[in-house]
């Protein structure tokens, strides 16, 4: 059996023939965790595309330098372009509802504000880097070559501007029909997603009135952290790569 060789996102350009030294929490687990030695291969990526085969040249106290030696234009990216508007969630449940988004293949994340937010303004910037970590650890065990964008927090008014798609869906507990009724097929689509409390009866009406599409998620009532991977699943076995 092959050994499974470590994937990691280095937020660096990356090409052929480049040294890299490692961010030090990274070279802290390639050293102390995985026990790697010098010569031990590594996949990079840059979440631009394609990835990177690499080989460990230099190992110090918490400071690992690799050199690139190959290039692989592989690609695990969904054929379906998915924007995901979010209402923020409690820490744990966010951080799960993003890692699950990820491995289902969105391709933008929108946190949003909205009426039943439990989340104060001041603590979304102290999250947002944590959410972006999130995201790069998902791509990473995930095998994804592109990196999904995470946006600042808009406000639910906001990203009803802000989307955009061949198709726009909200999953409602009150829509008759499913994914299934849609005749259309579309190349890229918006998704809106509650927080804990929901989308309010308002912020529903004004996603009708901008184009948004209800749409059930069957008679069971999903946990916010469960509702996003179980939405993205239906839509990528629908009309993505699943």
């Amino acid at each position: 059996m092959t050994a499974h060789v470590p994937r990691l996102f280095i937020n660096h350009q990356l090409g052929i023939g480049i040294n890299v030294t490692l961010p030090e929490e990274t070279a802290h687990h390639i050293q102390h965790v995985l026990r790697a030695k010098l010569g031990d291969p590594l996949i990079l990526f840059d979440g631009l595309g394609g990835e990177y085969v690499s080989s460990i040249i230099s190992i110090r106290h918490n400071e690992v330098e690799v050199s690139i030696v190959s290039y692989d234009p592989v690609s695990r990216e969904s054929t379906l372009d998915i924007m995901l508007g979010i209402g923020i969630l409690k820490r744990e449940a966010m951080k799960t509802a993003l890692r699950q988004a990820i491995e289902f293949g969105v391709t933008s994340i929108i946190p949003l504000e909205t009426e039943n937010t439990s989340v104060t303004r001041k603590q979304f910037d102290k999250r947002w880097k944590n959410w972006r970590q999130v995201i790069q650890s998902a791509c990473e065990q995930s095998g994804r070559t592109m990196l999904p964008t995470l946006h600042e927090v808009q406000t639910f008014n906001q990203w009803i501007e802000f989307a955009d798609g061949d198709l726009k869906l909200l999953a409602s507990p009150l829509a008759e029909t499913g994914l299934k009724c849609i005749e259309l097929v579309p190349q890229s689509i918006s998704v809106l997603v509650g927080p804990e409390g929901g989308i309010s009866d308002n912020e529903e009406q004004r996603a009708l009135e901008a184009g948004f599409v209800l749409v059930s998620m069957g008679n069971r009532i999903l946990r916010a952290e469960t509702a996003p991977a179980a939405f993205l699943s239906l839509m990528q076995y629908r009309w993505g790569d699943f």
